[in-house]
């Protein structure tokens, strides 16, 4: 440590000290000045407590000590070892290893993760929403959704039952079906009838 720093800094620990004084004495007397055994102050005189300077006081006492602070900044060889590691490292790596679920979708041939959604299909998907909402909005407008709406593509009017006709409203998109998007995507599926079971009896019991 440089003279200068420890001068710096015995100076403002003997301030402190006599600031840490005074107040424990103001505390101890009420304020009624200091005992004879301590000082000796003069009869009839006041006792005055020392001020100490600004740069001396208890909250710029930090001011002149050193901070545990980095002098240089770390080089990018460094910070990227200290971030993944290095290769030869014996206890365990921290490289980016390379994935192994990343499969091609058999519908488009995009990729996608094992276990989740194409990314390509869903947005296809979502551009078709899109447009089937929209062709309702023009179709029906502001008018009140009493029945059930289905949505038919170009040539596949005909092929819709009278009955299932009447009961529902009919939307046209004005395109054909894509090819990704079967009919038996937007099917309900109807309940299974109850199979029918015939008691067992046990038999050969004596």
């Amino acid at each position: 440590m440089p003279a200068r720093i420890f001068r710096s800094f015995v100076n403002q620990f003997q301030a402190l000290t006599d600031a840490f004084s005074v107040a424990i004495h103001q505390f101890l007397t009420n304020g009624s000045g200091p005992p004879a055994a301590a000082l000796a102050v003069a009869a009839g005189a006041t006792y005055r407590p020392p001020v100490l300077p600004p740069a001396a006081q208890p909250d710029s006492l930090w001011d002149g000590l050193l901070r545990a602070v980095p002098k240089h900044r770390r080089t990018i060889e460094r910070r990227m070892m200290r971030k993944f590691g290095a290769e030869n490292w014996p206890n365990g790596r921290k490289l980016i290893k390379p994935r192994s679920d990343i499969l091609f979708c058999l519908t488009c041939g995009g990729h996608r993760l094992a276990g989740m959604l194409c990314m390509t299909c869903y947005k296809q998907a979502m551009t078709e929403t899109r447009e089937m909402q929209e062709a309702v909005t023009t179709e029906l407008g502001l008018q009140p959704r009493d029945r059930e709406v289905a949505l038919v593509y170009r040539g596949e009017r005909e092929a819709v039952e009278d009955q299932q006709a009447a009961a529902v409203r009919l939307v046209e998109m004005p395109k054909e079906r894509p090819q990704w998007f079967g009919k038996n995507l937007i099917q309900k599926v109807a309940p299974l009838p109850p199979a029918e079971t015939t008691p067992v009896k046990p038999s050969d019991l004596g």
